[in-house]
């Protein structure tokens, strides 16, 4: 009796597993890429931070080693000595300038986040308001914009003013922030009306919606709004020198910046390099502080874009 098993079709059983096999080491090899191209901008971004630490404790003679050394042979605190030597310098008082900077920074942050949050919430649930349209238009033209190119007007309103000499010259014009505004109204376009109606239904205001709702529901997004603002503020050194004339009322960059004398370039340089790692240090502990929910933020703007 002849066999009526059939042979099996070419392709249409053995073929399916190692399409799935090569599937598989298709996507283990792209996901493989994909860390090393990860840990090679991890790099890339840890280097000026070794760099920057590094030299903080070189000795003198590794600041000028040529080529260029990343980390030191010898550890040494004597760049620190001889950063407080010369602060010691100074005609006002180092803490001053660290008082004056961290008092700038804390009311700027303080403004930055309240201001934004605040004038952020009509723009993103009350689109039916009058001139919404030509607001948000503003809003966005004016990112556009350097920061160089608005010193000049910036500088005759504060003239105009009467701020000049004062912490309000440093603190009023840096806390209106368009993009703090665009961060903020972004991310409070994510909170459902549906939440803000039942409230209007039980009888909430609108003052209290942005308290008990959108303050804590943007406080991730407050994070990201908070490093960046630090960072801006802590590091500025051209405004205080715009602004203010008193010694007094400047801000630690400035303080920094007067460390080296004309034509001392290389007896102040291991003071530079001190310098450099003392003003890089309060970012990154902010950084730290807030760090997961500046992830957390990100993730979840990227996953809303989806």
């Amino acid at each position: 009796m002849a066999s009526t098993t059939a042979a099996p079709r070419s392709g249409s059983v053995s073929t399916g597993p190692s399409i799935r096999r090569r599937y598989h080491i298709h996507k283990d090899e792209l996901s493989l890429f994909g860390v090393l191209v990860l840990v090679v901008f991890a790099i890339l971004m840890f280097v000026p931070f070794v760099i920057l630490f590094g030299r903080a404790f070189m000795t003198y003679n590794e600041l000028f080693h040529f080529p260029p050394i990343i980390i030191p042979y010898q550890l040494t605190t004597s760049n620190f000595s001889m950063l407080v030597l010369a602060l010691s310098g100074l005609s006002v008082p180092f803490m001053r300038y660290l008082f004056n900077s961290v008092l700038v920074a804390f009311f700027v942050v303080l403004g930055v986040v309240l201001l934004a949050t605040i004038a952020a919430y009509p723009l993103s649930k009350h689109r039916q308001m009058p001139g919404h349209a030509i607001i948000w238009f503003m809003v966005i033209a004016s990112l556009m914009y350097s920061g160089p190119a608005t010193n000049i007007p910036r500088y005759l309103v504060v003239e105009k003013l009467g701020l000049m000499n004062t912490y309000w010259a440093l603190i009023l014009p840096a806390v209106v922030s368009s993009f703090g505004l665009f961060l903020m109204k972004q991310y409070i376009d994510s909170i459902p009306d549906s939440i803000m109606e039942a409230a209007r239904i039980d009888g909430a205001s609108e003052w209290n919606i942005l308290k008990a709702i959108v303050y804590p529901a943007t406080r991730p997004a407050w994070a990201v709004l908070v490093l960046l603002t630090f960072t801006a503020v802590w590091n500025d050194s051209a405004t205080p020198q715009l602004y203010i004339q008193n010694s007094a009322l400047k801000t630690l960059p400035v303080a920094f910046a007067t460390l080296q004398p004309a034509g001392s370039t290389v007896a102040f340089a291991g003071a530079q390099a001190a310098a450099g790692m003392v003003m890089a240090l309060p970012p990154i502990i902010i950084f730290l502080i807030t760090q997961s929910k500046v992830i957390a933020t990100m993730a979840y703007a990227g996953m809303g874009g989806m």
